[in-house]
């Protein structure tokens, strides 16, 4: 999984969100924490996910925790 890659690919595709991890890729174009809170709220384990998100902030950080 080489991360230049997935920052061009996050960058080019206009995600809003993409969380990576090898053969798993969850994406979102919507705005906001939403994508946070739906991919959340779906029960899967997200650990160990690598996460691009265009969301900066205190509240997003403790959503990734």
């Amino acid at each position: 999984m080489d991360k230049n890659l997935l920052k061009d690919e996050f960058i080019k595709a206009g995600y809003s969100c993409l969380l990576v991890k090898e053969n798993e890729k969850f994406f979102s174009y919507e705005k906001g924490v939403k994508p946070l809170f739906v991919f959340l709220k779906s029960g899967k384990d997200f650990t160990s996910f690598l996460a691009y998100d265009k969301v900066v902030g205190k509240a997003t950080a403790f959503l990734y925790i």
